[in-house]
């Protein structure tokens, strides 16, 4: 942060262009898990449309339209991604394991952390990246 030009380091916070993405982690999702306790708005839809959260094809639906990243969390902060938008929550029935959620589960939490972590050591390891942090 020092780095930065003075009329830059003297804003607020608030006066910041952060880049940040939308559901970071729902790069990748989980078809074979149970629904996440956040679906639960999809069983009115479901109904509406004739299917039961059950049917196969109501999974498919859901994954395509919870999709929003193509990128994992580390090419994401590769490519200069700052804010990132996590929905931790236990995964069903195991509630001791975090996973970040969209409707269908995705990658554990653990992972997640592990990746922003990998890409922080990099950074520190390589101080003359062209990586801003």
């Amino acid at each position: 942060m020092t780095d930065l030009p003075g009329s830059v380091r003297d804003r607020s916070i608030l006066e910041l262009a952060i880049p940040g993405s939308h559901d970071s982690f729902a790069y990748a999702l989980d078809k074979s898990a149970p629904f996440s306790q956040n679906s639960d708005g999809l069983d009115q839809i479901f109904e509406d449309i004739g299917l039961d959260k059950v049917d196969e094809i109501a999974k498919e639906i859901t994954y395509n339209w919870a999709i929003t990243q193509v990128l994992s969390t580390s090419d994401q902060l590769e490519a200069g991604i700052r804010y990132l938008d996590y929905r931790t929550m236990p995964l069903r029935p195991n509630r001791e394991d975090l996973y970040n959620a969209h409707s269908l589960y995705g990658p554990s939490t653990e992972y997640e952390m592990m990746q922003i972590l990998n890409f922080i050591r990099l950074l520190f390891k390589n101080p003359n990246s062209k990586t801003i942090f």
